[in-house]
């Protein structure tokens, strides 16, 4: 045998004892156990526990813990543990270092359940700026303050009076607080008022005959001008309305005539006619009489008599025309010889009528005595 076999032969040998003793170490490691560890928890071999337990497996009570039967722990004596007196509810946490509850702003109180509102919101002022929210311990500010370090401390200067909606701090112009706006913008709400729905400041607008800053007083001083126009003042003693009601108003009367304000027309002086009393004729013809006797021409200034009544010597219709007779063709005639009746005796029950029945024998003429059978 050479050398150089002999030489391979050694290595194949030490190296088949080297993977021998590698795999005999594996085996011998892997296999070792690992330790239980019950509450804790194995770390290189060894139990680590957790607090309040100790021992090999940490399977017994540490000194000064005790096992509850209860909730199957090893746990502090009960003497020994500290606990807050109350509930710290949702807007606290206890504690266990003060064995007190740790309130979250802005609570406060054995049990955080006190809201800590910043001056008290302002609710013992007076007026009350607000009040604190018990639920949310946060001011809840009264019409016109506003929150500036949560207190209702802020003053709003910005309101004015909105004709539909009263004091609003956001009408455009408005420079008042709420208290000076709330003493001056009311809601008018009298029958005066042109808007009685509306808010006004500080006075409404008021319909005729009304007065007041909220149109509640009705006015007594009105009377009838001797136009026939309702007018306010000095000696007047009318409700607007009333006079309203019995005043009438009559066409410009001119210097010729005066309103009568019962009847809303011009009473014009003797010889003066029409409705503004402009024409002129003697005595108005006794066109007011009933009936009436003539009517005044205002173009030529002259009476037009009415049938049965003449122009007399002065030209105002005064002359009574009595030469009527019947005529049997045509009736009361002004000129048929003989007529001594004037038109109104001519017009009579017992004067001349038509004979309308057939048994007279002028049936359809006009007869003034008892028809002829």
């Amino acid at each position: 045998m050479t050398k150089e076999s002999t030489l391979r032969i050694l290595i194949w040998v030490l190296a088949g004892i080297l993977l021998v003793s590698a795999i005999a170490a594996i085996i011998i490691l892997g296999g070792k156990k690992k330790p239980y560890c019950g509450k804790g928890h194995e770390k290189k071999g060894e139990c680590v526990c957790p607090l309040g337990y100790t021992g090999e497996n940490c399977a017994s009570c540490a000194p000064g813990y005790q096992y509850n039967p209860i909730t199957k722990l090893c746990s502090e004596p009960a003497e020994k543990t500290k606990k807050c007196p109350t509930d710290c509810g949702e807007h606290g946490k206890c504690n266990t270092t003060t064995n007190k509850c740790d309130c979250t702003p802005p609570w406060s109180g054995d049990n955080c359940n006190t809201p800590n509102c910043p001056d008290g919101c302002g609710a013992s002022l007076k007026p009350p700026h607000g009040k604190c929210n018990a639920n949310t311990g946060v001011c809840d500010c009264n019409k016109g303050w506003g929150i500036s370090t949560g207190n209702c401390g802020d003053k709003i200067s910005t309101y004015g009076c909105n004709p539909k909606t009263g004091c609003d701090p956001t009408l455009k112009g408005g420079d008042q607080t709420y208290a000076s706006c709330d003493s001056a913008c009311k809601k008018c709400g009298n029958d005066g008022c042109v808007s009685p729905t509306d808010y006004c400041e500080p006075f409404c607008a008021c319909k005729t005959g009304w007065s007041g800053e909220r149109c509640g007083t009705k006015d007594t001083d009105w009377a009838c001008s001797p136009l026939g126009k309702c007018v306010e003042g000095p000696g007047g003693t009318l409700t607007f309305d009333a006079c309203a009601n019995t005043c009438k108003k009559c066409p410009d009367c001119g210097s010729h005539g005066k309103c009568n304000t019962a009847k809303g027309k011009c009473a014009c002086d003797e010889g003066w006619s029409g409705d503004s009393c402009l024409t002129f004729c003697p005595n108005s013809c006794f066109a007011d009489n009933n009936p009436p006797q003539g009517t005044c021409d205002p173009t030529t200034k002259r009476c037009i008599c009415e049938n049965g009544w003449a122009l007399s010597a002065n030209g105002d219709c005064s002359e009574l025309i009595s030469t009527y007779g019947c005529n049997p063709d045509t009736g009361c005639d002004e000129k048929f010889p003989g007529g001594a009746m004037t038109l109104a005796a001519c017009n009579a029950d017992s004067g001349c009528k038509k004979c309308m029945t057939e048994g007279c024998f002028n049936q359809n003429k006009w007869c003034d005595t008892s028809p002829q059978a």
